[in-house]
């Protein structure tokens, strides 16, 4: 059998079966939901392991089940260090989703200062709600964290998940935060 002949046959298999996996969604595709597509391009979507996840500090309370429903209705990420999570420019919508540090480190980046945090910190959580509009989220480290929607927040909320402890330390810190920034002077 000619060489050039089944070369081009295995090209047409290649190509063909590529077509077949992705009409079947088989081949992974970058995130289009307007949830996602905005995240920092060197952030890599992640596998949420239940054992690994039982032992971060925001989740220790949750049961299996409670776990299995998080990993479900959230998206995990590995961040490298520098990567912006949130940043708003004035003028744009603010978003009531929280992202949870799972491993690594963090900052709150205000006009003036910034403020780490760790995953046993009171900002182990982050919701651009919670803070100024000209706030940034960075990583400081290689760090994986967690998208929820605030949709899927408020359901876990509504099923007793016990987050409030975390939400409550975490809004006092926030307070903190924001109390700490300059307020502009009125003319």
């Amino acid at each position: 059998m000619n060489c050039s002949l089944v070369k081009t046959q295995l090209i047409r298999w290649l190509a063909l079966s590529t077509v077949g996996l992705a009409l079947i969604g088989c081949i992974p595709q970058a995130p289009t939901d307007s949830e996602t597509v905005y995240q920092d391009s060197r952030m890599n979507a992640s596998v949420t392991y239940l054992h690994l996840l039982r032992h971060t500090p925001f989740f220790t309370e949750l049961n299996d089940e409670q776990l299995k429903w998080v990993i479900k209705h959230s998206r995990e990420w590995d961040a490298p260090a520098g990567t912006v999570l949130d940043s708003r420019a004035a003028g744009t919508a603010v978003s009531s989703d929280l992202w949870v540090l799972l491993d690594g480190g963090w900052q709150v980046e205000t006009q003036t200062n910034a403020y780490a945090a760790g995953n046993g910190a009171p900002g182990k959580w982050y919701s651009p709600a919670q803070t100024q509009s000209d706030n940034r989220l960075v990583t400081i480290q290689r760090s994986y964290v967690m998208r929820i929607k605030a949709a899927d927040l408020q359901t876990m909320l509504a099923q007793n998940f016990p987050f409030e402890r975390h939400l409550s330390i975490g809004r006092a810190w926030y307070a903190h935060i924001s109390a700490a920034q300059p307020r502009a002077v009125a003319p």
